[in-house]
């Protein structure tokens, strides 16, 4: 089990129109804007596991000043302010050694930016 990785424990880079987010246990999420425009941006996230250990149930947590008009390949499980928590769905809960599986969203009513990363459970 992955459990969340604290703050301390969390090691970002951003590069241009995309951010790569690792966390312990071999695991990595990558957000990348596909597309933006003045009040929002289309992002996708990758939740790669670089570890030897399935994934069983992933959720991403992250801070975004917008709204999410539309996800697809995940779902919203929490969001209070500007915090999101988005999850698998049925078809995709489990990420096998060596895999990844992948999300995307659509934001309005913000600046087109991208999320802070800073949890993944699974």
């Amino acid at each position: 089990m992955l459990g969340q990785a604290p703050l301390s424990d969390v090691m970002a880079t951003t590069t241009g129109r995309s951010i790569t987010t690792a966390f312990g246990a071999g695991t990595v999420v990558t957000a990348k804007a596909s597309d933006t425009w003045d009040t929002g941006l289309v992002a996708e996230v990758v939740v790669g596991n670089l570890g030897g250990t399935g994934i069983d149930g992933w959720t991403v947590g992250f801070d975004l000043d917008a709204d999410i008009t539309d996800i697809w390949n995940a779902q919203v499980l929490q969001h209070d302010g500007t915090h999101w928590i988005v999850g698998n769905v049925s078809y995709n809960p489990v990420i096998d050694p060596h895999d990844s599986t992948s999300f995307g969203f659509v934001t309005a009513g913000g600046p087109p930016v991208l999320p802070t990363l800073q949890t993944l459970s699974g």
